[in-house]
């Protein structure tokens, strides 16, 4: 009597999946010249981009367009 295991059914993570540097460019929203908060939340994205934290990417995309954007107040010296 022949015992073979039946074969099992691919899962997602035997797939080999690509370098995130090979994928395709995602599609992120242009942060507003001058506006304080667009350029927090770019700086914040990149990072997480470099992390492949993905949440963290949708979050500073979502806050990049639709928060009210204000220009950075240029600093006083006197």
């Amino acid at each position: 009597m022949d015992r073979t295991l039946p074969s099992r059914p691919t899962r997602r993570h035997d797939a080999v999946l690509e370098p995130a540097s090979e994928r395709a460019p995602c599609n992120d929203p242009e942060p507003v010249p001058c506006c304080l908060t667009c350029t927090r939340m770019d700086e914040e994205r990149a990072e997480a981009h470099r992390e492949q934290d993905f949440r963290t990417v949708g979050e500073c995309n979502r806050e990049i367009l639709k928060h009210p954007h204000r220009k950075m107040r240029a600093a006083k010296f006197s």
